[in-house]
């Protein structure tokens, strides 16, 4: 979404930080996606790895875009954990571009 529209990302991230916070297990990293499939003959299930839920590239992209903005975005998290990841991310993403500079 960030890369098709800016604007509407900004918007949504309002979602995904009540999404995050309502997610008692939820830590920013090693994102997961599970699914099931349950019939009267069978049940399936699977898990596969997501980076996709994880915070820190998300950060990455909205401390390039508006660095305070997503300084105070980061400190909305409620649990340390995802706070920190992004913390962490939108710090990186200074320092590396510090040093291309």
């Amino acid at each position: 979404m960030l890369t098709i529209d800016r604007h509407k990302a900004w918007d949504a991230i309002d979602d995904v930080l009540k999404a995050a916070n309502s997610a008692a297990d939820f830590t920013g990293e090693d994102g997961v996606m599970r699914t099931s499939l349950v019939s009267k003959a069978n049940s399936s299930f699977r898990s596969t790895s997501s980076g996709e839920f994880d915070v820190a590239p998300l950060f990455t992209e909205l401390a390039n875009d508006d660095f305070d903005k997503s300084i105070e975005l980061a400190r909305l998290f409620e649990r340390e954990a995802p706070r920190a990841a992004a913390t962490i991310a939108i710090a990186r993403t200074v320092l590396e571009d510090r040093k291309k500079k």
